[in-house]
């Protein structure tokens, strides 16, 4: 597995947008997801939870849905942003 792609897999909100949507509806395995579109997507899922009005992850991490639902979504966003600064740079556009 890639280095970039296990790294990715520590966010479960990521994880499950790449496998369960991005590689369902490109009908490919996630080991075949470019570097490109595995940060294209990152940025993607961090933007639900940061300004992404009308998404559920918006409303747990502004904590509508709970005190856990909101520190498991600071969570992930932790981890997001963690990738992306690690990830981002790395990868040429």
């Amino acid at each position: 597995m890639k280095f970039i792609l296990k790294a990715a897999f520590k966010s479960s909100e990521l994880q499950d947008h790449l496998v369960n949507i991005i590689c369902v509806d490109d009908k490919i395995k996630p080991e075949n997801l470019s570097e490109q579109t595995i940060i294209k997507e990152a940025k993607y899922v961090l933007s639900k939870y940061i300004g992404g009005e009308g998404f559920l992850q918006e409303e747990e991490y502004n904590g509508y849905c709970g005190e856990e639902a909101q520190e498991n979504a600071e969570k992930e966003v932790r981890v997001l942003r963690s990738f992306l600064k690690r990830y981002s740079v790395s990868v040429k556009k």
